[in-house]
Formats: C-alpha cells, structure tokens, sequence
C-alpha cells in the first residue's frame, strides 16, 4: 500500500511539475504542495474559530507572550511576570518606540542570552529605517515556521480556487535582486539582514524560477533586471511574476520598453549581450543556459512592435496572476502597470509582512484594493484611533473594539521582544471576518518616498536638504518649503525626461529663501546643490545608500521653484477641492499628476 501511494506520488509529481525540475525536486515540491492543501482545510477551520472569539484569543496570545519571556531580564525589570490581564498590561506599560528597545537587542547581539527573549534569535531583522536609522529585531524560529504552517496553507486554501498559479508547479518569473547583498553574520554566526531576503533565500537552493540562481547573486542591478528578462522572455508558458512592490515590476517592464532589441537579439542568437556587469564566473555560469531560439525571437518582436499596452498577456499567454504589493505608496505605479503592460492580467498581494512580524493575510484574491485579515496568531493588538497619534501616550482599544471606517495606528506585542510597540502602520478598518478586523493599509507615519523599499522619511530628507542649503550660498538662509515626487511622473513627459538616469529617481521641489527675498539660481548652481543634496542623503539613510550603490536607484534630481510657488500650490489646492481653507496644505510628497505638473511649471530654468 506504501509503495502504491509513492508511486502513485512520483508518476503525478512529473505530470504536474515543469518538465525542466529535476526529478528529485519534483516529487518533493509536488509533495509539499499536497503537504500544504491538507493542512489548508485544518488551518481553515481554526481560523473560523479564532476569529469568531477575538476576546479570548487576544487574551491567550497575550499572557502566552508574557509567560514564553517571563524569565528574560528585560521581563523582571519591568514587571511583566505579574500582569495578568490586557488591562493590567496595558496599564503597566508604556507604548514604545524601537528607541526603548534598542540597547537590549545591541547586547543580543553582542551575545548576551535571555535579554529580551528567553529563545536565541535565528535571525535579526534589519528595518528599512523609517525612523531614519535602522532598527534590528530578533526573528524567533516560530516566525519562519508559522509562515509555512498557518500562512501558506491558508492561501493555498483560500486563494488557490481563484488563482490556481499560487500552487503551480511551474517556473515563474521572480523579480528579486541580490537578496544576500544586505545580509550578514554576526560574531557568533548569526545572520542578520533584510527579513524578505531571510523568506526568499530558501526557494532558491532548488532552482525553480525562470532565472537561474547566479542571477541572483550579481550585485548591478540593471544587469540583473536585463538577466530576469531574458530568461522570462524565452520562457513561453509563464504562469505568474512576483516581485515585492508594484513599483519594481513598473521599473523592469518600463525598461523593457527600449532594451527589448537587444533582448530580442540574445534570444534569436542565444548568446549575452557583452556590456552587462558581473564577473566572468558569472558569466560563464549563465551562458550554460543560454539556448538560440529565432521562433521565440520572431514571436516576441512581432508582439513587441505591436506597441507595449497588453504586453504581458500578448507574449505570455498563460500568465495568470501578478503577485505584488499595490497599495499604499505603490498605488500610483500598480495604477500605471494595470493600464499599460499588465493589462488584463489580475494582481493579487498575499501577505502583510514586516519586520516585526507577520501581520496579516489576503484571503480576498479579487478584492481590489488589497484588504487584510490582522493575523491572529502569536501577535497582541492594540489600536490608536488617529486623532491621537501625535501623542505620546495615547489611549489604545483592543481587537474587539475597533469601530467599521475608523482609521487607526497599529501597536503589537509579540514573543521576539517588542512590548506594546508603535508600529507605524496606519489602516482602516473595512470590515470585519466573524469578529476579528479587516484592515486596508493606508500609509506609514514619517514615511516619504519608497521607490524600493527603502522608505526615507520625511525627516531624514528634510534634514538632508536643509543641512545642504545652509553650508551652500552665503547669501540664502534656509528654505520656504519643499516637496518631492518619484521620476515614474517625469518619465512620460517628454521635456522633463532624463535619458541619463537608467533607474527611478527622487525628484525635489524646494523654494530657497534669503535676507533678500527671491534667489535666482543659474543652471550650474542648482546642478551643484542638487549633487550635495545627493550626498547628505547618501550619508544619511543606508537604504538610500544600499540601492545608489547597487544601481536600484539613480542620482535624485532637484528643481528650485519661483519665489512663492509654494503658496500658489496650496491656493490651487484649495480651489480644486472641498476641503476648508484650514485643512489644506502643500503635501510632503506629490502623488497627483496635476500638482507634479504645477510645481514643474514653476521651477527656474525649465
């Protein structure tokens, strides 16, 4: 009988997986995916239960958190031993930023034991800093595991119905770059590093997406969008493309829009274009893959001549699912994507993941925007309605207390050290499943710009420009105001296009002020102050730094505006809206087409 359902599982596992997989990886991926839909159907039924009791599962998850570290020093000094109650918790202790936290996780680090967790960390998560320095935050075994547990076969369960390409045993183009680059190890061999790059490193031991895995060790970035292409381009039965944020998938496909020649070109011939930057290994490596396919080259320059709206579907006929994050900041290019290349192709974004934890999940696949069920599993909630966020301590309410439409601040509490902490997520509730809440995410508190993930916020650029304008002319004594916007509104306007920067870029609008009122800036002048903004920002923000280096992103751009530009902005703002002349005020960051156009209208030497 054993034989016969492991025979059965092998001849299954060849018919449904790509013909390409080994046969090894085969029957152990179709194996896990079976794995995956059993517990699905379990995992299905708890959840039911769980959301219908938010009261006492919060109150379970809590006191479980406090028992798990109850021994842990930072546990003793403040009390927690004792509480037994979300009331008293929340009594007891102070809602917290990272700062309160931080001198516990430097000496976990360092090597000191039963700190904030009584588990050793497998894993320290880097943040993308959007305080403007980065934060590090154990990551405990159970996280990776409830990922796999709880996670997958949920989305396995829920999703896969509608979009079968969750579960496909296919290669699949995925859109990620250099996951080890941020990534290193501490003294005692702890890795440490961005927490996607921990999730995704293990799917690549066995060779399962379109790009082979030295694709992902080079660290040029523009080279590997081209390698990602190529070897997505001559795959013909493309099931799905996943990539973190819409932004990246924008980059990769407005990029293919002039480089696809040369793609076209290496596919017919079979060969790799000599101008990319990697070693020689890697070279040598990618090469062994590289077959001549003139059908496919023939197939793809017809389509591609054909013009790039509906692409994706024209080239990959079987593409089914666009799996990446179109909410929040990234609104803008899933907007464009859907309209141009993407269209007629459905996304669909699966998890609310950070740093600090997996907090929510889409169970909705054709629910648009992207909604998410808060996980209720090992996470404690609390909620600052936003009337109060500016507070030091303001009032927070439990799960079962939020009220349908409300705005709130997401504060957690978890086993990995973080006791009432302020996320920084702000979201909606939109509905509720049984009685737990469905939350859209609307924006990060002090978050700015974040082309790739690497969400500089308001503060650090602030800084940036404002440092850089004091030490810059005699004569100007700071700034009127500023304002910035991503290159993707420059990109389509043809007077404002800058062929010379081959990755997204910042834009900045600032109005100078000095003892003498207006300033005219010549050409060279801005040009100049433009690069000493670049550098302050370089120095300020690792992220920003991380992806200059590895050409993720090109040199910001800087326009000086009119004397009083900033004040024409907000009067027509307010005669374009219905807002009070009390409420309305030049955004930090510009996100309408009409306002990017305004301030380009008043910017000198334009």
């Amino acid at each position: 009988m054993a034989l016969g359902l492991v025979c059965l599982l092998v001849v299954t596992a060849k018919w449904h997986t790509d013909p390409t997989f080994p046969f090894t990886v085969a029957v152990k991926r179709y194996a896990f995916v079976v794995y995956l839909t059993i517990r699905g159907y379990f995992v299905s039924q708890e959840l039911e239960w769980l959301t219908s009791h938010p009261t006492e599962l919060q109150d379970k998850t809590l006191l479980q958190i406090l028992k798990t570290n109850e021994s842990t020093e930072y546990a003793i000094e403040n009390g927690l031993s004792k509480v037994t109650t979300r009331e008293e918790f929340r009594r007891s202790h102070p809602l917290c930023k990272y700062e309160r936290f931080a001198p516990y996780y430097e000496r976990m680090m360092n090597g000191e034991d039963n700190v904030l967790t009584s588990e050793k960390p497998s894993f320290y998560g880097v943040t993308s800093g959007t305080t403007g320095k980065a934060s590090h935050i154990a990551q405990l075994p159970y996280q990776f595991e409830s990922m796999y547990k709880q996670a997958a076969p949920l989305i396995l369960n829920r999703v896969a119905p509608t979009f079968p390409q969750v579960r496909s045993l296919r290669r699949k183009m995925v859109l990620y770059f250099n996951p080890e680059g941020c990534m290193s190890r501490l003294k005692d061999g702890t890795l440490k590093g961005a927490i996607s790059s921990s999730y995704f490193m293990p799917a690549l031991k066995d060779d399962v997406f379109t790009s082979p895995k030295v694709v992902y060790s080079i660290v040029d970035e523009k080279t590997t969008r081209y390698l990602h292409l190529l070897f997505g381009l001559h795959c013909r039965s493309l099931p799905s493309i996943d990539t973190s944020f819409a932004s990246v998938m924008y980059l990769v496909f407005h990029e293919l829009e002039t480089i696809w020649p040369e793609l076209v070109r290496d596919i017919r011939r079979g060969t790799l274009k000599k101008d990319l930057d990697m070693t020689k290994g890697q070279r040598v490596e990618i090469e062994r893959f590289l077959t001549a396919d003139p059908e496919r080259a023939d197939e793809l320059e017809r389509e591609f001549k054909k013009g790039m709206v509906g692409i994706a579907k024209r080239i990959w006929p079987e593409l089914g699912l666009i799996n990446a994050v179109t909410t929040g900041a990234f609104a803008h290019y899933a907007k464009i994507i859907q309209s141009t290349y993407f269209k007629g192709v459905p996304f669909y974004a699966s998890l609310y993941v950070a740093t600090e934890g997996w907090l929510g999940i889409n169970i909705w696949p054709n629910r648009h925007p992207n909604v998410w069920l808060l996980s209720p599993y090992k996470m404690f909630f609390e909620f600052i309605p936003v009337a109060g966020m500016e507070e030091d301590q303001p009032a927070t309410l439990f799960a079962e207390e939020v009220r349908l439409n409300e705005e709130y601040e997401i504060v957690i509490t978890n086993s990995c050290g973080l006791y009432r902490y302020r996320l920084g997520d702000v979201v909606r509730v939109v509905e509720f499943y049984n009685r737990w809440p469905v939350v859209l995410l609307l924006y990060r508190t002090g978050q700015l710009l974040n082309i790739r993930g690497e969400c500089v916020p308001e503060t650090t650029l602030y800084n940036s420009i404002l440092k850089s304008v004091a030490g810059f002319y005699g004569e100007v004594s700071g700034i009127t105001d500023f304002t910035c916007c991503e290159s993707v509104f420059l990109d389509r306007h043809p007077k404002y296009q800058d062929k010379g920067r081959t990755s997204p870029y910042y834009v900045l609008f600032v109005e100078l002020i000095n003892d003498d009122g207006e300033r005219d800036c010549s050409k060279d002048q801005i040009a100049e102050l433009s690069a000493v903004v670049e550098n302050s920002l370089y120095e300020a923000h690792h992220l920003y730094k991380f992806r200059r280096d590895n050409g993720g992103l090109s040199q910001l751009k800087l326009f000086v505006v009119k004397f009083g530009a900033f004040q024409r902005l907000r009067l027509f703002m307010l005669k374009n809206s219905t807002a009070s002349p009390q409420q309305v005020k030049p955004p930090r960051v510009l996100k309408k087409p009409e306002l990017v156009n305004f301030m380009l209208a008043e910017s000198i030497h334009c």
